[in-house]
């Protein structure tokens, strides 16, 4: 079942952060695009990030800049993410 972030997240500051998360625009955000939106310490998205882990997910994979990616796990994983996973738990395995 899915869970709806409107109805869960209260407080002001962290619906800033599903906000930016939930844009259409982008796919995934890195700490410092949520960093720089929210006006939030590195300490404060990484509290919201674990307070709602069945919220928000982190890609396997990271920018190309070396950048963690994150996103709502609403949001189907793309075929570059799915190939990044089998690849990984093929490498894993041997």
């Amino acid at each position: 079942m899915l869970k709806n972030w409107q109805k869960i997240v209260t407080d002001p500051k962290e619906r800033r952060v599903f906000q930016l998360l939930d844009d259409p625009k982008w796919d995934f955000r890195t700490m410092s695009a949520l960093k720089k939106s929210t006006r939030m310490s590195d300490r404060e998205i990484e509290k919201t990030i674990s307070k709602y882990h069945d919220l928000i997910r982190e890609s396997p994979i990271r920018d190309k800049e070396g950048r963690r990616l994150f996103t709502l796990t609403t949001k189907k994983r793309s075929l570059r993410e799915m190939l990044n996973i089998v690849h990984t738990s093929l490498t894993k395995s041997t």
